[in-house]
């Protein structure tokens, strides 16, 4: 029954990991998408605070500037403080813009 349940799970998402070199570094950023198709038209992805990626900038293993640096430490200590449903509201303005270049 249980096998089932996970079967027909409610909110299901069918799609696909796209993996992005990230320019100048020996990283990815996987963005998963249920529109494949629209890859073709990406200018950006958007990370996650508990990313992998932003995990490794706040360690150092990932270089950036100081001002981004502080930045993203900032908006990551931020988010601790909020509820799932506030961080995924639409129209709330997001507080980090990190340029990178992905291939």
């Amino acid at each position: 029954m249980l096998n089932l349940v996970k079967k027909n799970w409610i909110n299901k998402k069918v799609g696909i990991n796209i993996h992005y070199s990230v320019d100048g570094l020996d990283e990815t950023v996987s963005c998963f998408t249920t529109h494949p198709d629209t890859n073709f038209g990406a200018t950006f992805v958007v990370i996650a605070p508990e990313y992998e990626f932003v995990k490794k900038i706040l360690e150092k293993k990932i270089k950036v500037d100081d001002d981004t640096f502080n930045a993203i430490k900032k908006y990551v200590e931020a988010t601790k403080t909020k509820s799932y449903m506030d961080r995924v509201a639409e129209g709330k303005e997001k507080l980090v813009f990190l340029q990178v270049i992905m291939q």
